[in-house]
């Protein structure tokens, strides 16, 4: 039932009750049906139909037959599991198709489906009760041609960057990084063992030191500081200072905004 109006469904069609009568509104078989606030879902073997309160019906065709409808938790959209068990999302007051971010279920015989406040997504099937949640994750592929894809990521603003173990600096999604950012780089420095940003640098540790991407102007350059050429495994920072972990020669500690070293710590 919506808010109003209190609905019965079957092979005969679906009814209304009005009163102490029913009152025939769709003549075609219901195979599911569900009800929002004020709109009554329900699909018949060819349609589904959006019947309104007030009596405004709205439908479009389907090419698979609809096993089961569910209402979307807190809006006026809704779910339906079909006999090949694809989940599709409508909007009730337009019909449209809308994304989501669920898998399809295999194929089964289907008796119920509902979805509830944690958005997760409940179908009572012949096979028991089966659920999902919406996987709000998405593959990217990025592969590159080299021979070990130990690939770090750092952020910049909203876009994510990668360090390549053999290409340098290169664009996940949008394009940060013009196209000839790594030319510059040494061919050791290509190489990329660490990304860290701070506010307008990407400093990048490397087989060949430490490099800084600048995040105003754009350009890249090996940072200048005397031996700045070892092989660096990790950059951390904290109030200023840039601390650079390095393969063989200790630990350097760098001022950002004196751009000096200020300490070296080596136990040779």
């Amino acid at each position: 039932h919506t808010q109003k109006r209190l609905y019965v469904s079957g092979k005969n069609g679906l009814f209304r009750v009005d009163g102490n009568e029913l009152k025939q509104v769709i003549s075609e078989p219901i195979k599911a049906i569900t009800a929002l606030s004020h709109t009554i879902i329900a699909a018949s073997p060819t349609k589904i139909y959006a019947l309104h309160d007030n009596g405004t019906l709205a439908t479009f065709n389907i090419d698979q037959t609809i096993y089961a409808l569910t209402k979307e938790y807190g809006k006026e959209n809704f779910f339906s599991v079909n006999n090949q068990g694809q989940v599709k999302k409508y909007s009730a007051s337009t019909l449209k198709e809308l994304p989501h971010n669920f898998v399809d279920f295999a194929p089964v015989h289907i008796r119920n489906l509902f979805h509830d406040n944690s958005g997760v997504l409940w179908l009572v099937s012949s096979q028991g009760i089966l659920r999902q949640s919406e996987s709000t994750i998405k593959n990217h592929p990025k592969i590159f041609d080299i021979a070990i894809n130990a690939n770090e990521i750092e952020k910049i603003g909203n876009d994510i960057v990668i360090g390549s173990y053999g290409l340098g600096l290169q664009n996940f999604i949008n394009p940060v990084f013009a196209k000839n950012i790594n030319q510059i780089f040494t061919k050791e420095a290509l190489q990329v063992a660490d990304l860290l940003t701070t506010k307008n640098n990407l400093f990048i540790g490397t087989f060949d030191g430490l490099w800084r991407y600048d995040l105003i102007t754009k350009k890249v350059a090996r940072v200048n500081f005397p031996g700045n050429n070892k092989l660096i495994l990790k950059l951390s920072y904290k109030n200023d200072l840039l601390y650079i972990t390095t393969n063989y020669h200790g630990l350097y500690v760098y001022s950002v905004s004196e751009q000096h070293i200020v300490a070296h710590i080596d136990s040779t």
